[in-house]
């Protein structure tokens, strides 16, 4: 073959080969095209906003918080400054607050007049708006789920405030300060709606909490919650409404087989030689637990031998900080497996999905992390109470809005492109978007609808989850677990 034919023939390759980009990416913008024509559809379904002015002005005068309309601030004015700004409460002074009213509104107001306004009624406002939105969180898509009407997810975060307000929320004490705040989050992972968002002080512990919001939970609930919510008492509780749990075993906690008329205990020394001996990491009891002998579901995974002596070390060293002494023979037997009770049957999860099912509850740290990083909750300064509630509750309305678009997004994403989104790089984004618009998303749905269409194309471009092995995503996880119909 001649160099002159070896030339065209590269030459009719490379055509080849733009001819092929071409298609290939005429294609991608016809698929991208037919999935922004799905979105607009369903947005068109979103015909209500959060709220409107006209509501917010209604419950700024139901706080008590405007005793007259036409006075010199409006509810929603106010509303804007205090919660709209990427400012924490670390950095921002009256004086700057006092800044943004004349720069973003024409309001004169000194910061002694700011400070007065600050006051148990202007948070009452704030909480009065946060606990509506929360009522009227996006619902764009009907969806049908098997055997579950919510999957609720709980966890609490907690953060040092000034000693000076000890009295309002005392803290543990110890290294840090005597006073401290916790924060409860619940959301529903099948529709992405927040039940619960509130703060409290930190004394005011988990099982406490989980005992207080039972009259929450529905039938065919499946909750998901860490230990510190679920004693056997709270898993009778939860079994007695017609709902389902998903817990870790307590380490403490005696589990019993059946043996006729009589119980017998669980040794997890002879559990774990017969595993091996079948060759077998996972396996399924029907047992007993506790004093109470509740009825559960005890799915069992065995876990290789180096985590086995990684959590070892770790109860060593936890022994020896508190003066424990060595770890006893009980908890060296159980440390070989990762244990759950659960009421679900194999049926609606297999106990092959038990172990995924409950890492979805550590996506709620993920918030968390993003709450510290980007909405910075833990960076405050000695303010007074007021100021301190103020702050938190308009940070929370701040996080709610996010998370609806955020969530939205998630689900499109994965649905109509199986990609997964990172919470973190998206909350970064949608927080400085809320700042310049959040008052026009929170009161009017042609601008919400908008900024969900934008973020959509943001997020498929930037927003992206980098993978790092081949660990799933929360979200896929979930959808292999089948739980949506269809």
């Amino acid at each position: 073959m001649t160099k002159g034919n070896i030339r065209n023939k590269l030459i009719n390759i490379n055509r080849i080969a733009v001819v092929f980009c071409c298609i290939s990416c005429n294609c991608v913008k016809r698929d991208i095209q037919k999935i922004l024509k799905k979105i607009e559809q369903n947005l068109e379904n979103l015909d209500q906003s959060f709220l409107s002015e006209e509501e917010i002005e209604e419950l700024a005068k139901r706080s008590k918080f405007i005793q007259r309309y036409g006075g010199k601030i409006r509810a929603k004015d106010f509303l804007e400054i205090m919660v709209f700004n990427d400012n924490n409460l670390k950095s921002q002074s009256l004086n700057d607050l006092s800044i943004a009213f004349m720069k973003d509104h024409n309001i004169h107001l000194r910061k002694q007049s700011i400070d007065e306004r600050i006051n148990d009624k202007s948070v009452g406002f704030i909480k009065q708006v946060l606990e509506e939105v929360l009522k009227r969180q996006i619902k764009i898509e009907a969806k049908e789920f098997r055997h579950f009407n919510r999957l609720l997810i709980k966890d609490s975060t907690s953060f040092q405030v000034d000693e000076s307000l000890f009295e309002v929320y005392p803290g543990s004490g110890g290294g840090g300060s005597s006073a401290a705040v916790r924060f409860q989050f619940e959301f529903d992972y099948l529709n992405g709606g927040i039940w619960d968002l509130s703060l409290h002080a930190f004394n005011d512990q988990d099982a406490i909490d989980s005992r207080r919001t039972l009259e929450r939970i529905r039938e065919k609930d499946l909750i998901l919650r860490d230990l510190g919510y679920m004693n056997l008492k709270i898993l009778q509780a939860i079994e007695s409404k017609g709902a389902y749990y998903l817990s870790r075993l307590n380490v403490s906690t005696k589990v019993y087989e059946r043996k006729g008329n009589s119980y017998q205990e669980i040794s997890f020394k002879v559990l774990k030689k017969s595993m091996l001996e079948e060759g077998t990491t996972v396996k399924e009891l029907e047992v007993y637990a506790g004093n109470q002998k509740l009825k559960s579901r005890l799915v069992i995974y065995l876990l290789p031998e180096a985590i086995y002596q990684k959590r070892l070390h770790r109860q060593k060293e936890i022994n020896q900080k508190k003066q424990r002494g060595p770890v006893n023979q009980q908890v060296k037997a159980r440390a070989h497996f990762n244990l759950f009770l659960t009421n679900t049957k194999e049926t609606q999860i297999s106990k092959e999905q038990i172990w995924s099912l409950y890492r979805l509850r550590w996506q709620i740290e993920l918030v968390f992390k993003v709450w510290k990083s980007w909405v910075e909750l833990d960076k405050i300064k000695k303010v007074k109470k007021a100021r301190l509630e103020l702050y938190f509750y308009s940070k929370l309305l701040l996080i709610i809005l996010g998370w609806q678009v955020i969530w939205q997004i998630s689900n499109w994403l994965y649905r109509y492109e199986r990609k997964a989104l990172s919470i973190i790089k998206s909350y970064k984004s949608i927080t400085k978007k809320l700042v310049k618009q959040g008052l026009a998303i929170l009161t009017k749905a042609d601008c919400l609808k908008d900024v969900l269409l934008e973020f959509y194309q943001l997020s498929r471009e930037y927003h992206l989850l980098e993978r790092h092995g081949k660990e799933p995503s929360s979200f896929e996880i979930f959808m292999n677990l089948g739980i949506i119909i269809g």
